[in-house]
């Protein structure tokens, strides 16, 4: 007679390493973990020795033969879906890196939208920051303790999971990157805020913080009743100041006949003016400067129902650096009614030293630190500040002013502490 799968302790027999835990869990992070590690080695690398030195690919603590008898403790916990591209992934994993920076032990847990590909596997390259030591990813069904829990895209907490990882946490942050509706007038929503404060305190039994990302999104919490009180500080996006900003600005008007005018943005209607006449004024179809547009422009074209002689487009590309070094200004002019929470590609052109140009909805977001126009004034304001040295420079260093103050990664030291202080004045309460 033969007698399986009865062992009280055995993978199978124990819920969180149950065999249904091959679609989503602790059997499914393992497998990931161990084919993206061979994957990413030779294969002399992949023959191990017989004795036990060890995996060379982290797996999940509930799977460990020996298993710490101490919970697992973090500073932070980030959660979100790492599998996302844009700004909301930059984002998110710049607070990974500002926190592995500031010497906290971090952890991260993929929660992918149930309404994309869930069967994708995590991003080879965060499997190998993973190896590497800097962070740990957690699954379903672990148990650990932190300081904070930081949720770095808010539409991800509509989708309530069947099992999450067991977090006593002193802190849970959701930072809206994302308001509730892409639109202005409620058009096209993306969440209800009311759900997601159900979702997480049935979930993990706390009451989230909301942490707004902008000036914009911090009045627009507070004019939608929907949302809770959100925190009086704003956190605008990080940026790794070291190793991205420029210490000067360069004016290119001595060396080219034209200026040069671009952005880099998804091909997306809530990326481009509604109106032909507003677009083509905006990105100065037709005038003395070439415009170059990274990310693909069918929609706008569409809209424009021809291709101005002055454009240049080029598909997407997941480095911008390289595009954004060649721009003299940085222009930004997404639909009208379209909620743009803050404008990572804003920063990273501020962060050059390029001289950005913007409509006046962005000023609740960058104050003095950039430009701003109505559609039809944008040539007239490229041609003032190009043929005008001094007044291009400022511009330049105005725009590199804000990175530093706002999005260096030492900023988020100060943000913890002030989070710290909001929590406990709330408690005296």
């Amino acid at each position: 007679l033969a007698f399986a799968l009865d062992q009280e302790t055995s993978l199978t027999r124990t819920p969180v390493t149950h065999a249904k835990t091959l679609f989503y869990g602790a059997r499914r992070e393992y497998r990931e973990s161990a084919m993206a590690w061979h994957a990413a080695v030779t294969t002399e690398q992949v023959k191990l020795p017989m004795t036990d030195g060890g995996r060379p690919f982290p797996i999940p603590s509930v799977m460990q033969v020996q298993r710490e008898s101490t919970v697992p403790g973090y500073d932070l916990v980030v959660m979100a879906d790492f599998n996302l591209d844009g700004g909301a992934f930059v984002s998110t994993i710049n607070y990974v890196n500002a926190a592995i920076a500031l010497g906290l032990k971090v952890a991260i847990f993929h929660w992918r939208r149930a309404d994309l590909d869930v069967t994708m596997p995590l991003k080879p390259s965060l499997r190998e920051r993973a190896r590497a030591g800097e962070f740990d990813i957690l699954t379903a069904g672990e148990r650990v303790d932190a300081r904070r829990v930081l949720v770095g895209y808010p539409v991800v907490l509509k989708y309530r999971l069947d099992a999450v990882p067991t977090i006593r946490a002193e802190q849970f942050v959701i930072l809206v990157n994302q308001m509730a509706a892409r639109l202005t007038d409620g058009g096209d929503p993306q969440y209800d805020p009311r759900r997601i404060q159900t979702n997480v305190t049935e979930l993990f039994g706390m009451e989230p913080r909301w942490v707004p990302i902008s000036g914009l999104v911090h009045r627009l919490m507070r004019q939608d009743g929907r949302y809770p009180a959100p925190h009086t500080q704003v956190w605008s996006p990080l940026l790794d100041v070291e190793n991205w900003c420029e210490s000067t600005v360069t004016w290119r008007g001595a060396e080219r006949k034209v200026p040069v005018l671009g952005r880099h943005a998804r091909d997306h209607y809530t990326k481009w003016p509604s109106s032909a006449e507003a677009l083509a004024q905006a990105y100065c179809a037709d005038q003395a400067c070439e415009v170059r547009l990274l990310g693909g422009a069918d929609y706008a074209l569409n809209v424009l129902g021809r291709r101005p002689d002055n454009w240049k487009v080029k598909p997407f590309a997941e480095s911008t650096r390289a595009f954004l070094r060649e721009l003299d200004f940085f222009v930004h002019y997404p639909h009208e009614r379209y909620i743009e929470e803050f404008g990572r590609a804003v920063l990273e052109a501020m962060g050059l030293g390029i001289p950005v140009i913007l409509p006046p909805v962005f000023e609740e977001t960058f104050g003095a630190y950039a430009q701003y126009a109505e559609p039809e004034h944008v040539w007239s304001l490229v041609q003032q500040l190009w043929f005008d040295e001094q007044r291009y420079r400022e511009a330049g260093q105005r725009g590199l002013a804000f990175v530093r103050e706002h999005a260096h990664y030492d900023v988020l030291t100060q943000r913890l502490k002030h989070l710290d202080e909001a929590v406990e004045a709330a408690h005296e309460q």
